[in-house]
């Protein structure tokens, strides 16, 4: 039974360096809220840090990491990656630019946007926040199997290919719902896993100019301390080469009482995505 592929488990180690690792993020980020702050009015520098607010809203091994890279390599978009928090507020917004700031160690900061990514149903965005003139999305899913496989390398909490299903639908629905709330094409744009790396060029160009930047996204990107890092995002040798990869596709073992469904699953929602948002291509079946 396919229900039963062997997964590898993530050793006690990792698990600690991962724990220790939020610890100290969660550390920085209480300072930054406060550091930058007391900076900004201590130099009376009143001009916004960031003109708009730009958020990456996937699911967990979609490859928003990579993608998160590609954005905040850009010279008019700043970011860290991922805060681990909501927004239901705009004081919410106010401390993720003042935290973009920090770890861009750049207290006098004013840029074009602030990134964040959101992958788990747990942070949410408030529907104020969703509808704001100045927030933009970049929706981002991937194919159940090639998903399915990355779980299999990263997460012990979910040991079959049930659970995963579970956890994807969870989050695909989230997303629907979030891109429906918007509405709004002119701010939303969605892709898939496989247009990001067989139509890297082409996403890129459609990314740029939905977000109005002045010179176009590139497939290079900066890597950075927390690049491949055991305690965030992607932790794989690909992220570390520095450009978007086209990789080779190849068939993937999934438990057959959830293949058909999840496959069902996904084009629908990129079906449903596409209805609702900017996006470049039609909706692409999840490869057999």
């Amino acid at each position: 039974m396919m229900n039963q592929i062997k997964h590898r488990t993530i050793r006690p180690r990792r698990q600690a360096r991962i724990l220790a690792g939020r610890a100290r993020f969660a550390s920085q980020q209480a300072a930054a809220n406060h550091c930058v702050s007391l900076y900004r009015r201590a130099k009376r520098i009143r001009r916004p840090i960031a003109d708009r607010h730009l958020f990456v809203l996937a699911h967990p091994r979609s490859g928003s990491t990579v993608l998160a890279h590609v954005l905040d390599s850009h010279s008019q978009i700043t970011g860290f990656g991922e805060h681990h928090v909501s927004y239901a507020t705009p004081a919410d917004l106010a401390r993720l630019e003042a935290r973009s700031a920090f770890f861009a160690k750049k207290p006098n900061l004013h840029t074009t946007y602030v990134l964040d990514k959101l992958v788990w149903n747990r942070y949410s965005i408030a529907p104020s926040i969703l509808r704001a003139d100045s927030s933009r999305f970049v929706i981002l899913v991937r194919a159940p199997d090639e998903t399915f496989d990355s779980y299999r390398r990263m997460f012990a909490e979910f040991p079959t290919d049930v659970d995963r299903f579970r956890s994807y639908r969870r989050r695909l629905e989230a997303l629907v719902k979030q891109a429906e709330l918007i509405n709004d094409p002119t701010r939303t744009f969605s892709l898939t896993y496989q247009q990001l790396t067989d139509n890297t060029a082409e996403v890129l160009a459609a990314m740029t100019d939905l977000l109005g930047l002045k010179s176009p996204l590139t497939a290079n990107y900066r890597l950075t301390s927390q690049t491949g890092s055991q305690s965030w995002g992607d932790p794989s040798s690909n992220i570390k080469a520095g450009r978007v990869l086209r990789l080779e596709h190849h068939e993937i073992q999934v438990d057959p009482q959830v293949k058909e469904p999840a496959e069902r699953l996904y084009n629908e929602t990129v079906k449903r995505l596409a209805a609702v948002t900017t996006t470049l291509l039609p909706p692409a079946q999840a490869p057999s």
